[in-house]
């Protein structure tokens, strides 16, 4: 079967944007091939790249190994790419993490149920990629038990440190204590793995952000049914857990309502505060805005104290994607919304960008879309005013769509402002993650290749 690929350009005809801010639309890069095609990893250098990564069931940078391949593309700061690459075995391969260590290398991370880097221990098992500027593959790593071991997302520290977390149905790093247990992994530059920390109790827990500090602490948020970090308040409770270079846990903080509250992200700015996004069916920041769900959004300074909440929503469905700070102190949230946020929805879902300040005032939205379904997923940021927002869409945001859905990658240029306080000069890393749940609480997966 002939496939092919597209790279398309923004035109802003296809678009419904609303801009009243000072933030621009800089470009909109669409991805695909004859199959599906979804971002959900992204990560600037700081060197004027940024990478995504994800999943493509055609041919987007070799030919396809098997039914799903895990793929990583890069781009220059005007939107060009640079080079695309594709891993996959006969089964299924995704990508849910992308992360540039600032020195012209990228690490992805994903879970295969072949062997990319190792034989299949069992069910999915957990992979990490090692590339070079130029796309090189170096090295990959594979990590599982006899049960399923997912990934959700990788960091990279600037002292050589590289950061895997997920959930396991296994024992990873220590008997697992329910179903599912969120697990962190820490491997070296040179593909070592050094240690497994597992954090669960008797029921489903979960990890799904992963950021370092650039100190050699690292951070996991997730959820839990239990008592992680304080008494349950409902359902699911978000949580947010602090290590140290050695794997020393230091801290858990558990963040809940009487309904469903879960953090799939996490981010450390300049100064060591951490920032948790998530979705949550209560009232965690202000009032439930009626819909199925909001987003939120949590700072908390570096010894785990809960300093503000934030909650974000319509009154349709509203889903996190991701969080980035900067080292300004500004935190970017994105996600997708059914509802009005910013502007008049174009369609079912459209994705959605948002900036608040140190403090937790929200700057500005941001909402685009086509008439079709579109998801933001990962948002990061460069350092110099650049904010990129990755994700997927079944329409046109820059062109014809080459198949059933494309990935695509959004760059928005945001004035550098006069910082509130003089930050440190640590830079975050960051790799977030999106878990889709049910209403009622029971573990949904995204299911690659029959998405609606």
């Amino acid at each position: 079967m002939n496939r092919q690929v597209l790279i398309l350009t923004t035109t802003l005809y296809f678009l419904s944007f609303s801009s009243t801010n000072a933030v621009t639309l800089d470009w909109i890069k669409q991805i695909g091939s004859a199959g599906r095609d979804d971002s959900w990893g992204t990560s600037a250098d700081g060197l004027g790249n940024v990478y995504i990564s994800g999943y493509t069931e055609g041919d987007l940078g070799g030919p396809n190994a098997g039914i799903s391949d895990a793929f990583v593309s890069k781009f220059n700061s005007a939107g060009d790419l640079l080079w695309t690459r594709q891993l996959g075995s006969i089964a299924n391969d995704y990508s849910r993490g992308v992360s540039a260590d600032g020195l012209g290398n990228v690490y992805v991370s994903g879970h295969t149920r072949g062997d990319l880097g190792g034989v299949n221990a069992g069910s999915y098992d957990v992979f990490l990629s090692k590339f070079d500027s130029a796309g090189n593959l170096l090295w990959t790593e594979q990590l599982g038990s006899n049960a399923s071991d997912e990934d959700w997302g990788v960091t990279a520290d600037r002292l050589g440190g590289v950061y895997v977390s997920g959930s396991t149905a296994g024992a990873l790093g220590a008997e697992n204590f329910g179903s599912y247990d969120g697990f962190v992994s820490k491997y070296d530059s040179d593909g070592k793995l050094l240690w497994t920390e597992q954090i669960g109790l008797s029921r489903i827990d979960q990890s799904f952000g992963v950021s370092s500090d650039g100190l050699g602490n690292v951070y996991i948020s997730g959820f839990t049914f239990g008592s992680l970090g304080g008494a349950n308040a409902g359902q699911t409770d978000a949580f947010v857990s602090k290590y140290d270079a050695s794997g020393n846990r230091l801290w858990v903080q558990q963040l809940g309502t009487v309904g469903l509250d879960e953090s799939n992200s996490v981010s450390v700015d300049g100064l060591g505060n951490v920032y948790i996004s998530g979705s949550t069916e209560g009232d965690l920041g202000g009032m439930h805005a009626g819909g199925t769900r909001d987003v939120f959004l949590s700072k908390l300074d570096q010894a785990g104290n809960l300093l503000w909440t934030r909650q974000l929503g319509t009154s349709r469905l509203d889903v996190n994607g991701g969080v980035s700070a900067d080292r300004f102190g500004n935190v970017y949230l994105s996600g997708h919304t059914s509802g009005d946020l910013a502007n008049a929805n174009a369609g079912p879902s459209d994705a959605f960008l948002a900036k608040y300040d140190d403090e937790g005032n929200l700057v500005w939205t941001e909402q685009f879309g086509t008439t079709r379904i579109d998801s933001g997923f990962r948002v990061s940021v460069d350092g110099f005013g650049g904010v990129y927002l990755s994700g997927r869409t079944d329409g046109s945001l820059s062109g014809p769509n080459a198949g059933s859905s494309d990935a695509f990658l959004a760059k928005f240029s945001d004035p550098v402002p006069e910082p509130h306080s003089v930050l440190l000069g640590v830079f975050a890393c960051v790799s977030l993650t999106l878990p889709i749940r049910g209403k009622r609480g029971a573990r949904q997966k995204q299911t690659f290749n029959k998405l609606g």
